[in-house]
């Protein structure tokens, strides 16, 4: 179970619409083992890599030991594993950030979500700001 599923003001939808956004935003589109090898290297640092489920880590060691692609050619190892990098993004400072400013903007802004590139920096700052708030203003605000 992700951080995210404790948040209270979610719902499915809502949180798998962010995610997405946040997949195709952040999470590089050509995924091989050498990215592979950077994510796990981030998330070993930031303390990630226990948080992470065991076929994740499993199926990520695997990438970066001892596959040598240029390119996964598997449209669902990509889906997986561009699922696995985005739970490691999203739990460092800035991939919370990113999302908790995602989730404020669609909640304020539904239609200013599609212009991806010009509401990031927006994100980015709404998603701090939140996180940098006292337990009792998020769930006031």
């Amino acid at each position: 179970m992700s951080w995210s599923a404790h948040t209270p003001f979610l719902n499915g939808v809502l949180d798998r619409e962010v995610r997405e956004t946040l997949k195709n935003c952040l999470i590089p589109d050509e995924v091989n083992s050498d990215v592979v090898r950077v994510y796990v290297v981030r998330a070993l640092r930031n303390g990630v890599w226990v948080r992470l489920r065991r076929e994740c880590r499993a199926l990520l060691t695997v990438l970066s030991r001892y596959v040598r692609l240029k390119e996964f050619k598997s449209e669902v190892l990509k889906d997986v594993v561009r699922e696995s990098l985005l739970e490691i993004e999203l739990n460092t400072f800035k991939g919370r950030a990113l999302y908790y400013g995602f989730i404020i903007l669609k909640l304020e802004f539904n239609s200013l979500i599609d212009s991806l590139r010009n509401v990031l920096s927006r994100a980015l700052y709404l998603g701090v700001s939140y996180l940098n708030n006292p337990p009792l203003f998020k769930y006031l605000s």
